[in-house]
């Protein structure tokens, strides 16, 4: 295993991390991910202002695309006999009151959307009833995984990171937890570690996962001069 998560504020140069590592990987498979589609939109720019083109061994896709496409849909048959159409967007916790055995009305909508906050969980569960394949599929996809803007991840999608920790490939993941400001859901699954928490998750992970927890080597602020950074760090610790 080789997880790695780097811990940088804003203006630090993290996604400029992942795109240089990316373009050094020749040999390697790379899937680029993160949250908003907007961030996505900013990656796919900035391959084009360094590369001129993004390579062909990377893939960019945000987060709920990426569940979709290699959590749900390959072996969503172990939990759901019908076709799932695509994606529903929601703002907080869906079906509050089906049961999860109830799989149509607990992750569904009537017209057979996955809900955006019961998707990681999805996932999981192919994961589990068909004995790992979905993480295993993925490993044969894929060598990298990086993800940006991590501090966006929540509920079940760290679920879903214990078991990409767990796999053949090599995680490497950047954020700021003092940005945590979206989230993918909100759902209650490890809600303690929501938002500026999640910098705990990756501490309770460190020995368990072998994850490399770096707050050093993107220290240079190229945003905002030292006295805003100085302030700023008066204000969030």
């Amino acid at each position: 295993m080789n997880n790695k998560v780097i811990i940088a504020a804003a203006g630090s140069g993290k996604t400029t991390h992942l795109i240089e590592t990316a373009l050094l990987l020749r040999n390697a498979t790379i899937l680029i991910t993160t949250f908003t589609d907007e961030n996505e939109k900013e990656i796919r720019t900035r391959f084009f202002e360094r590369n001129g083109c993004i390579p062909s061994n990377v893939v960019i896709q945000t987060w709920f695309s990426f569940l979709l496409q290699h959590g749900v849909r390959p072996y969503q048959g172990y939990l759901y006999d019908k076709n799932i159409v695509g994606l529903s967007l929601v703002n907080s916790q869906s079906a509050l009151r089906s049961q999860e055995t109830n799989v149509e009305r607990h992750y569904l909508t009537g017209d057979k959307k996955i809900y955006s906050d019961k998707i990681a969980k999805f996932a999981c569960r192919c994961d589990e009833r068909s004995n790992g394949a979905v993480i295993s599929r993925l490993s044969k996809i894929y060598t990298h995984i990086f993800i940006d803007e991590v501090q966006d991840l929540a509920g079940y999608d760290l679920e879903f990171l214990d078991k990409l920790f767990l796999s053949p490939l090599e995680i490497l993941l950047v954020g700021d937890p003092r940005q945590g400001t979206f989230s993918t859901n909100s759902s209650a699954k490890h809600k303690q570690f929501r938002r500026s928490n999640i910098l705990d998750y990756f501490k309770s992970r460190k020995m368990k996962f072998n994850l490399d927890i770096d707050s050093q080597s993107l220290n240079v602020n190229h945003r905002c001069v030292s006295e805003i950074c100085d302030f700023s760090n008066k204000l969030y610790p």
